[in-house]
């Protein structure tokens, strides 16, 4: 009775634990009972012997600690025993006791190491997240010094943007139009006052004074009694603001009218002649490149001169004629021969001459230009070297002005010209008279009156839609004009805009119908 109660408590205190190996089919069965370990021991086991081969468990239950003697384990390997069987196959606790106590507390078997590439690879696993990340960073400072040299190129590049903006805003204000007759200067011969009988220099001073412009006096110009033009510019060179002074590609050549008379006729003996006005044409053009315009001084008064002088050599040649009858007559006509061969030019002379120069200048030098004028009073040929100058001084924004502009023949038909047909009623009244005017022979009278019967191009289509060929061409022509009752318009008007209106060949001339 008592055997089998400590039998049945043996039981009872006993774990056993079957494990399987799934590769080979191999049972095997752990026994232990509660003297073997603590108890935290047995689940520490239970961890662990998972494992698939039977060393790896020996090594664990080898390995573990032993604060008491063990008292029955048992390793049972049988492959042909179940499970079922196991409680009734126990052997005693002699029997499981091992055969030396060395065997217990020996040391167990290591492990298998890892193979050669399974350790280079672990080792090189480090090193290249390391060097991964060290690329890592250095593409991130290398993106972020770039980003920050764009930066300052962008930077510079707007600060050279501002500056040069600066610089042309300052350039322009200097070329502005305000400061337009300040930058131009008139470069005048000290001579020109003797020949405009101003030597006290109190009229230019005072016509020059008046209309804002400046001038001065030079005692050794390029070329004799002339004018030239000196004006400032100020430019942008290599981002800096440059006053540059540019010399104008007019001249102005003030002559008297005897030394006018005296190359105008040269030219008509010989155009090539050194006097001639045409060769002093050439020289000038040689010496400054630019193109003339001629101030004629005094020439009435001179031509006056030469008239009355004409007369009196008239007479005296007519009295030595008269006087010669009884004495020497060959002398006397020799004389009248001299003194008509000497005879002054006319005005149509000296006028034909003027134009025939220009013409033929036109013809050898396209490029150039020559413009004479005639003045009789000293107030008026300053006047004229005032007006030159301030045109000279405008040439520039006119310039400006006119390629910003495009057409400039359409800046004639800005405000009071244009007609805007959709603004009101009159307008297009006002437009349609401006249309009828293009028509030959069509005054505003008439237009006026056309638009009073038919205020539109359309009403007057549909009056002729209306008609036959001859009564739409005779529609027009017994309208009367406004400004005269008792005047009509006519037929031939009437069929002229019949036939603009309704004609549908291009080649058809409605002047010429």
């Amino acid at each position: 009775m008592g055997s089998q109660k400590r039998g049945s408590q043996q039981q009872e205190d006993v774990e056993v634990i079957d494990l399987t190996n799934e590769s080979t089919k191999h049972n095997i069965t752990i026994t232990l009972d509660d003297s073997f370990a603590p108890a935290g021991a047995c689940s520490y086991v239970e961890d662990i012997i998972d494992e698939d081969s039977s060393d790896d468990i020996e090594d664990c239950i080898l390995g573990l600690p032993c604060p008491s003697p063990i008292t029955d384990i048992a390793i049972i390997d049988d492959s042909s025993s179940s499970s079922d069987s196991l409680p009734s196959r126990i052997p005693s606790s002699v029997s499981l006791m091992p055969s030396s106590p060395a065997s217990l507390f020996s040391t167990p078997s290591p492990k298998k190491r890892p193979s050669t590439s399974s350790a280079s690879s672990s080792t090189n696993g480090p090193s290249q997240k390391r060097s991964k990340k060290e690329e890592t960073q250095r593409l991130k400072k290398q993106a972020r010094e770039e980003a920050r040299r764009l930066k300052e190129i962008q930077k510079e590049e707007e600060r050279v943007r501002k500056e040069e903006e600066r610089v042309r805003k300052e350039a322009n204000r200097a070329n502005a139009a305000t400061k337009q007759f300040d930058n131009c200067t008139a470069n005048i011969d000290k001579n020109i006052l003797t020949i405009v009988n101003d030597p006290e220099e109190i009229t230019i001073k005072t016509l020059f004074d008046e209309s804002t412009v400046n001038y001065r006096l030079t005692e050794l110009p390029k070329l004799e009694n002339s004018v030239t033009w000196t004006y400032k510019r100020a430019e942008v060179e290599d981002n800096q603001l440059v006053q540059k002074f540019k010399n104008s590609n007019w001249t102005l050549v003030v002559l008297e009218g005897s030394d006018y008379l005296k190359r105008l006729s040269a030219y008509k003996s010989s155009a090539d002649s050194p006097l001639s006005l045409k060769t002093f044409m050439k020289e000038i053009r040689r010496r400054s490149k630019s193109d003339v315009v001629f101030l004629v001084y005094d020439l009435a008064n001179h031509l006056k001169g030469e008239r009355q002088k004409e007369a009196k050599n008239y007479r005296k040649t007519f009295k030595k004629t008269f006087d010669s009858r009884n004495g020497n007559s060959t002398s006397g006509e020799t004389s009248a021969q001299d003194d008509i061969g000497s005879a002054p030019l006319s005005p149509k002379e000296l006028h034909d001459l003027r134009i025939m120069l220009e013409m033929e200048l036109k013809h050898e030098y396209n490029e150039w230009k020559m413009h004479v004028e005639f003045h009789e009073k000293t107030n008026d040929i300053i006047q004229a070297m005032v007006r030159y100058t301030r045109s000279i001084a405008k040439h520039d924004n006119k310039i400006k002005e006119r390629s910003s502009t495009g057409f400039d023949w359409a800046i004639k038909m800005d405000k009071e010209r244009a007609v805007d047909p959709t603004k009101s009623l009159e307008d297009m009244t006002r437009l349609w008279v401006t249309q009828l005017q293009q028509f030959t022979q069509i005054t505003l009278p008439i237009a006026k009156a056309i638009a009073a019967e038919y205020p539109s191009p359309c009403a007057l289509l549909d009056q002729y839609n209306n008609l036959s060929v001859e009564e739409a061409e005779n529609l027009l022509a017994e309208l009367y004009v406004q400004r005269n009752v008792r005047r009509q318009i006519g037929s031939i008007i009437s069929k002229r805009i019949y036939r603009f209106m309704s004609c549908e060949d291009p080649e058809v001339h409605i002047g010429l119908s």
